[in-house]
């Protein structure tokens, strides 16, 4: 009898809990995330991996700069710098379109002009480039660049970021923009480092371009500083000896030694010692 009780006392525990569970069923929700949102992604070279929201919170905004020259593009009137991005929110079956703008940067340099820096974002050439693809998350989108004469003389600068077209909406504040720094002329990577190399200069960053054979823009600097330390040591020292051989042989010819438009001598300091 004993047993029996205690048989019935399972299954009525076991009939109230079905009970509780269908009728918290009932109270709960399904998952709706109806505002369909974009992100840019941004790339932490360091650590092998995507930033997160709270990398960039702590960062300053140059991972959000690309440094952008059409010194190194041979000649070409236009070209096309890529950007990641992702969505959030539910996939779609169907493509969606997605809405960029220009956004103004005070109190710096010249900033673009769409038609003669850069091609509209809403040009009807291009719309079909600024489309999310039906079931998928992450893309990347073009924004093209125009040399236009200014360039020769001046850095113009683009800061972009998403619209809401009723589609998409931005997404978090942080990774809301990107900014190119537009040239035709050298002008100093975002990802220069001083302590290797010593201040930036345009007959420097010239100079080492010709010694080497490298660009020593930002995707170089990127792979420079993955290195291990003797060899940004070697470095260093390389183009010191290297100036110096090249220094000479101007003071031959009766000519000053290398410097840039200012006057500035250009050197390579040894790396500092900590």
């Amino acid at each position: 009898m004993r047993e029996m009780m205690k048989r019935l006392s399972i299954l009525w525990l076991y009939a109230a809990l079905l009970l509780l569970f269908a009728s918290c069923e009932k109270e709960l929700e399904p998952y709706s995330m109806e505002e369909c949102r974009l992100n840019f992604r941004y790339y932490y070279s360091f650590y092998d991996r995507w930033m997160t929201t709270e990398d960039l919170e702590s960062s300053d905004d140059s991972y959000r700069t690309t440094v952008y020259s059409f010194v190194y593009a041979g000649g070409v009137e236009r070209d096309t710098l890529w950007f990641p991005v992702q969505t959030s929110g539910f996939l779609s079956d169907v493509s969606r379109p997605i809405a960029l703008q220009q956004m103004t940067v005070p109190d710096t340099v010249d900033n673009a002009e769409e038609g003669i820096h850069y091609v509209a974002f809403d040009d009807p050439a291009v719309a079909h480039l600024y489309q999310v693809p039906a079931n998928t998350d992450t893309l990347s989108i073009p924004v093209i660049l125009l040399r236009d004469k200014s360039l020769d003389s001046k850095d113009i600068v683009l800061r972009f970021g998403f619209k809401d077209n009723g589609v998409f909406k931005p997404g978090f504040e942080s990774m809301s923009y990107r900014t190119i720094y537009i040239s035709a002329r050298l002008s100093r990577p975002v990802n220069w480092v001083t302590e290797y190399v010593g201040e930036w200069g345009p007959r420097k960053h010239e100079l080492m371009i010709q010694w080497t054979g490298n660009r020593w823009d930002d995707d170089y600097w990127t792979e420079f500083l993955a290195t291990d330390s003797n060899y940004r040591s070697y470095i260093n020292q390389w183009l010191a000896r290297r100036l110096e051989k090249e220094n000479a042989i101007l003071l031959e010819q009766g000519e000053e030694p290398e410097h840039e438009a200012d006057g500035t001598p250009v050197e390579f300091p040894p790396i500092p010692w900590y």
